[in-house]
């Protein structure tokens, strides 16, 4: 079964903020023609408690430690909070790695194409925990390098999930994740009326980000 790709996602990730010359339209559409049907994303979540400590906040049964101001917002008031880790393979980087021999324009619209799929991976596995804890809010995703929440976080979270064994994501010593397009996040359940609304680039902390929606020129 393809993997769906959005177009105007990867548009926005190959860096477009306007309609897209019919090169790089036709490139693009190419590229997800040609990688859709080739992914097999893989995906790993676990709730943990929710402790809070000075300094920061403890999950329960695990060693992730999340410090920063911005995570510490975005879970007040929940009582428990998902990990969630979601892959797209080792397929998807030697998918790359073959784009990036033929050409540095065909290289893009592939990253982006892989990039959108990944994230479009994320998005499905967090409707998946909606589902499994609903009736209670969810937070929007929040991953390891947002805002105040240190990137070396992602370390410990992939342990907390068994991330290598169950999904074959691992964490390098300088930090990059393999497979490279992976992703990692937490999600706080619970929480004060009307949290369900507080989702996506609106209210995450980090405002300088290059593919935050509705931070164009």
């Amino acid at each position: 079964m393809a993997v769906f790709i959005d177009e105007t996602e990867a548009l926005r990730y190959m860096g477009y903020r306007m309609a897209p010359d019919a090169h790089a339209l036709s490139a693009l559409r190419a590229q997800i023609s040609e990688i859709s049907p080739r992914l097999e994303p893989k995906a790993v979540y676990r709730a943990f408690e929710i402790e809070r400590v000075e300094g920061g906040i403890a999950l329960r049964g695990s060693a992730v430690w999340l410090k920063g101001q911005n995570i510490a917002a975005l879970l007040e008031g929940c009582g428990r909070a998902v990990l969630l880790a979601v892959t797209l393979g080792p397929e998807a980087d030697a998918i790359l790695r073959r784009a990036q021999v033929r050409d540095l324009f065909t290289a893009l619209a592939a990253d982006a194409c892989l990039t959108a799929a990944v994230e479009r991976a994320a998005d499905e596995l967090e409707e998946e925990i909606r589902r499994e804890f609903a009736p209670c809010a969810l937070t929007m995703r929040f991953s390891p390098g947002y805002g105040d929440l240190p990137l070396e976080t992602q370390r410990e979270l992939l342990a907390a999930l068994n991330a290598y064994r169950r999904i074959g994501v691992s964490l390098g010593e300088s930090l990059l994740v393999t497979p490279q397009k992976s992703v990692s996040a937490i999600i706080g359940i619970g929480g004060r009326e009307g949290r369900e609304g507080e989702r996506g680039c609106g209210s995450c902390a980090a405002r300088d980000c290059a593919y935050r929606r509705g931070n164009q020129p």
